[in-house]
């Protein structure tokens, strides 16, 4: 998921505002359409599109669907451990 970093000096600074708002709030991303990450970023949809395809994706759905993926396979590698759990709703009560 870290490739983006070797072409990180031949983004514009708008691309790297966009990039670093995905970083920051990667589990936002698949909720998000091409509209409202650009009222958030502040950015046209051409650098978000620009973005997704110095990333290697055809376009920003394409990039959304990859970091969908990413979280996802995230999700069933990291497993709970159960004592933790417990501890956690035992402090809730």
């Amino acid at each position: 998921m870290l490739e983006f970093l070797k072409n990180y000096d031949n983004l514009t600074i708008s691309e790297k505002k966009v990039l670093k708002y995905l970083t920051d709030n990667i589990t936002d991303i698949p909720y998000l359409n091409i509209n409202e990450l650009v009222a958030k970023t502040f950015v046209s949809k051409t650098v978000i599109i620009n973005l997704s395809q110095k990333l290697g994706f055809s376009g920003f759905k394409e990039l959304k669907f990859q970091i969908n993926n990413y979280i996802l396979s995230k999700n069933k590698t990291e497993k709970i451990n159960p004592s933790s759990y417990k501890k956690t709703t035992r402090k809730k009560h």
